[in-house]
C-alpha cells in the first residue's frame, strides 16, 4: 500500500522557495519521503503544492513536525505560520478503496 504526503502552500517567490525546497531534499530522502511532483496553481502562481510518496507514516510525521521543516519554511519564505498545519499538510493511512 502506497502512501501519499501532499503539502500545499502559499509562497512570497517561487525562485527563492525552489531553492530551498532544493537544499532540502537529503532530509525528505532521510524521512522516508521520495518526491513526485511540485506544482503551481494556474490562477494563484505563489500557490505551490508538493506531493511525496510516503515510505514510513511515523518518519512522515516526524518531518512533518520538525524543527528542519520549520527552518526550511523561513528559508522558503512561505507565507503564513511556519508550523505545517493539517490545513496545509494532508498525509494518507491507505487507500479508502482498493482497487
Amino acid at each position: 500500500m502506497t502512501n501519499y504526503m501532499m503539502v500545499k502552500q502559499q509562497v512570497a517567490d517561487f525562485a527563492q522557495f525552489q531553492a530551498a525546497f532544493d537544499q532540502l531534499l537529503p532530509m525528505r530522502q532521510r524521512y522516508g519521503l521520495i518526491d513526485i511532483g511540485t506544482f503551481r496553481a494556474a490562477e494563484e502562481p505563489d500557490t505551490i503544492i508538493v506531493l511525496m510518496e510516503v515510505t514510513d507514516l511515523r518518519r512522515a510525521r516526524e518531518y512533518w513536525h520538525s524543527q528542519i521543516l520549520a527552518e526550511g519554511r523561513k528559508k522558503a519564505r512561505v507565507v503564513g505560520p511556519l508550523e505545517a498545519g493539517t490545513d496545509q499538510v494532508w498525509l494518507t493511512d491507505g487507500p479508502v478503496i482498493e482497487r
